[in-house]
Order: C-alpha cells, then sequence, then structure tokens
C-alpha cells in the first residue's frame, strides 16, 4: 500500500475537524475580548457615577451608549445603582452554523453610600 496517500486521506479527513477548533477558539477569543470590553466599560461609569454622585439615568445611559454596540438599562432603587449591558457582536465563523450574534450581557451594581461595586 501507499503511504503517503493514506496520509493524505487521513488529513483530509481531518482537516473540516482542524477547521471546527480554530474557528470555534477564534470566536470564543472575539466573545471573550467584548465581554472584558463591556465590563471595564461599565465598571468604569459606575465609578464615575458613584463618585461625583450622578443619579441622572438618562446621563449615564447616554455616557455608556456612546461605545458602540453597547445596550444599556440603568435603573437607580434605594440608593444602588443597578446597571445592565447587552452587545451583540458579529462571530465570523458562526455563518456555518447559522449563528450570527454573540450575546453578551452583564449587570453590576453599585452602592452610592458605600461606593462599593459588584456583581448583580
Amino acid at each position: 500500500m501507499n503511504k503517503k496517500g493514506q496520509s493524505l486521506i487521513v488529513f483530509v479527513m481531518m482537516l473540516p475537524l482542524i477547521i471546527f477548533f480554530i474557528a470555534f477558539f477564534i470566536d470564543s477569543s472575539i466573545m471573550l475580548l467584548e465581554n472584558n470590553r463591556i465590563k471595564e466599560v461599565v465598571k468604569d461609569n459606575i465609578k464615575i457615577s458613584l463618585n461625583n454622585d450622578i443619579k441622572d439615568i438618562h446621563k449615564i445611559e447616554k455616557v455608556i451608549e456612546n461605545n458602540k454596540d453597547i445596550k444599556v438599562m440603568v435603573t437607580i432603587h434605594d440608593n444602588e445603582l443597578k446597571v445592565e449591558a447587552l452587545s451583540m457582536k458579529k462571530n465570523i465563523f458562526g455563518n456555518i452554523f447559522k449563528i450570527k450574534l454573540l450575546e453578551n450581557k452583564i449587570s453590576y451594581c453599585g452602592n452610592y453610600d458605600s461606593k462599593k461595586i459588584d456583581n448583580c
């Protein structure tokens, strides 16, 4: 038997699996980077709002939404600021599986009295 021919067939059979793992790795990395970006934007804006005692919901939302692709919902209740952010990011290889967007959703709460920020 021809050893080179067998190796070629095995490689061709494994190629879709290799491409799938590379695509999964790239899309997962993009999602993690986007999630970290949103977390930093939201936490920074909560920190600024708490330190400057800003309680205007629309002003806080507008500042966060200036960062593209982020939709925000801000609520203030009992001296606690709650920010929920949602980002929809196009993925590169998800079109193969009919997945067009990756969704990142986070929420943080900040207390005006203690100036502390926590996950909600």
